[in-house]
């Protein structure tokens, strides 16, 4: 047979422990009541022994396989269970013990089998029959040795058959393995459910075959009723039309094989039949009761609400689903709708914007007037219809509304805007109407929302109100005034004016002089800010002949950019010079006499004269 490789550790144990010689036990016997060296935590490092295989035999160790490959489920006989292991080493080991849990089918049972000597098998294997532990085996059982561990001492002087501690075996001398299926005939069966929906069963098969070597090959054949007719797949889903059979042949890996074949029965369909109670308006008092006949077995009941069985009482109106699910797991679903009369109500709120003062922009002061449609949209007249609408003037009183009617002139409302509404962008408000049928009380909610339309603008002005216009001479002083008004809806904050009088390019930031109502520092809408400033003309200006021209840039939180606004003041100019010329002899004037003469120029305009140069002809 080939090795068992993965049970190398766990069977390792087992078997060194039952194994003294060949196929002699010394001493052998099952302790389940002596402490369970598993849970003393040993290392378990050796790899000394190597499981070639683990099966059923006799008590002799002979595999009962070779007396009957394969088997019918349900057959009894008794057996035991053998171990073919061989070893890295030449010398036998002493005190050697198995402990595992023995599953056989769903019993489990305590495994401590003490074994003694365990011979060495280097060169050829050694086969260890647990002869104190017989087994009734039932074909088609399994049998498996969960969690093994094999330990054991290298020394014989110490006897350890009836009393031990954990730290009695070597901390290293033992081995673990991973869970054995100890080998067994070949047992072909299977399971199956059935459910019929619609006239049309199905049916799902589970393989639970034993036994043999793994893997196996499947083989179904289920009959003319069947839709496949066979298949090769180990879990098939067939569809039956009527009563029929199904067969089952199972080859293993070394070519045994083996049939097995049931009856299948189709099912009635889980079928059923309600008593329902509806419940009286505003009560919960219905009630359902399902009568289920058909399906596998006894069926039970769970509800969408999570209740459960057959039977329900103080039902409010709603939906109810039933999942009736029998011992196959076929299902069946029935819905029940509990009708009885349901108030309900619906609210909507409509607004209208009035611009009082019509300029086109929505302002504080401007009136937002409501309506509200109200609808009986249940299936039971309401009374004492009330509307509640915090933070707006609302007129109206409670009213009555039948089923399917609505109104809409009950309830009035109407709120003014202010600025904080304006800044805030929008302004909002619930309307909230209940109502009462019998016992039971409705209400509704409708919102309706106003965005404003922000527009934050601004005008400014600049006008000379002192001063010659225009200007001819230095010394004249000109001033000016600044008006700034707020034409939009939003309040404008941080407002910087600065004026840059001619010649100047940094700029004078201007106090305010009058205009801030409410003195808070906030241009709003409607204000209208006042400021002045004069300026002296020079020379320069005169001689440069240009207009003066007075710029003022106004900036705030709202408007960033600049808006600018200016002044401008003519110069007029006018050249002019006069020349005086005088002599120091104007009579009794000789030949050969000298006469100086003296010229006066004077600039009698108002702009600087250069470059003078008089001459005489």
């Amino acid at each position: 047979m080939k090795k068992i490789n993965y049970y190398l550790a766990l069977f390792i144990w087992v078997f060194v422990l039952g194994i003294f010689s060949n196929t002699q036990l010394v001493l052998a016997q099952n302790q389940p009541g002596l402490l369970d060296l598993r849970t003393c935590g040993l290392s378990c490092s050796s790899n000394n022994y190597t499981i070639e295989s683990v099966f059923l035999s006799d008590i002799n160790g002979n595999p009962i396989t070779d007396n009957f490959a394969t088997c019918t489920p349900g057959q009894q006989q008794t057996a035991y269970i053998s171990f073919s292991y061989t070893t890295n080493s030449g010398s036998s080991t002493n005190n050697g013990r198995l402990f595992a849990d023995l599953l056989i089918g769903n019993d489990a049972q305590f495994l401590n089998y003490f074994f003694g000597s365990l011979d060495a098998a280097k060169n050829n294997p050694v086969t260890v029959t647990l002869t104190d532990l017989p087994i009734n085996w039932v074909c088609g059982q399994e049998v498996r040795l969960i969690n093994p561990v094999l330990t054991w001492t290298t020394s014989g002087s110490t006897d350890l058959s009836q009393d031990y501690q954990c730290n009695s075996y070597p901390s290293a001398q033992c081995q673990f393995s991973g869970d054995i299926l100890v080998d067994a005939p070949l047992a072909v069966q299977f399971d199956f459910t059935a459910c019929t929906v619609d006239g049309s069963t199905t049916v799902t098969f589970l393989n639970t075959t034993t036994g043999g070597r793994l893997p196996y090959s499947y083989s179904w054949n289920f009959g003319p009723n069947a839709t496949p007719v066979n298949s090769n797949v180990q879990n098939p889903v067939v569809v039956y039309t009527g009563s029929g059979s199904a067969t089952l042949t199972v080859t293993d890996a070394i070519g045994i094989s083996n049939s097995f074949t049931q009856s299948i029965g189709v099912p009635d369909e889980i079928s059923v039949t309600a008593t329902v109670n509806q419940p009286t308006p505003g009560n919960s008092d219905g009630s359902i009761s399902l009568d289920i006949v058909g399906g596998t077995g006894t069926k039970s009941v769970t509800w969408n609400d999570g209740e459960i069985g057959p039977s329900r009482s103080n039902l409010s109106p709603g939906t109810y689903q039933a999942t009736i699910t029998d011992e196959n797991g076929c299902v069946k679903i029935e819905t029940f709708v509990l009708l009885a009369p349901v108030p309900n109500i619906s609210l909507i709120k409509s607004g209208e914007y009035v611009d009082q003062n019509g300029d086109g922009l929505q302002n504080a002061g401007d009136i937002i007037n409501y309506s509200f449609l109200i609808t009986n949209t249940g299936n039971a007249n309401l009374i004492n219809v009330s509307l509640s609408d915090p933070g707006i003037g609302l007129t109206g009183s409670p009213f009555s509304l039948n089923e399917g009617d609505w109104n809409n002139t009950a309830y009035t409302g109407s709120y003014t805007i202010t600025q904080a509404d304006i800044e805030n962008g929008s302004f909002s408000n619930t309307a909230t109407v209940t109502a009462t049928a019998g016992s039971l009380t409705v209400e509704d909610e409708s919102t309706f929302v106003v965005n404003f339309t922000q527009v934050p603008r601004i005008v400014v002005e600049k006008n000379q109100i002192g001063g010659p216009n225009p200007v001819n001479a230095a010394g004249q002083v000109i001033d000016y005034e600044i008006t700034i008004e707020n034409t939009g809806n939003l309040n404008i904050s941080n407002l910087v004016a600065t004026d840059f009088l001619p010649g100047d390019d940094s700029g004078v930031v201007l106090n305010l002089l009058a205009g801030d109502v409410n003195s808070d520092g906030i241009l709003n809408p409607g204000e209208f800010w006042e400021y002045e400033i004069s300026y002296t003309v020079t020379q320069d200006d005169v001689d440069a002949g240009d207009n003066l021209v007075n710029v003022v840039n106004v900036s705030s939180t709202q408007l960033p950019s600049p808006t600018s606004a200016n002044a401008i003041t003519p110069v007029s100019q006018f050249e002019e010079i006069e020349v005086d010329k005088t002599a120091d002899k104007t009579s009794d004037v000789q030949a050969g006499d000298v006469i100086t003469y003296t010229y006066v120029v004077t600039n009698t305009g108002n702009v600087t004269v250069s470059g003078v140069d008089v001459s005489d002809s």
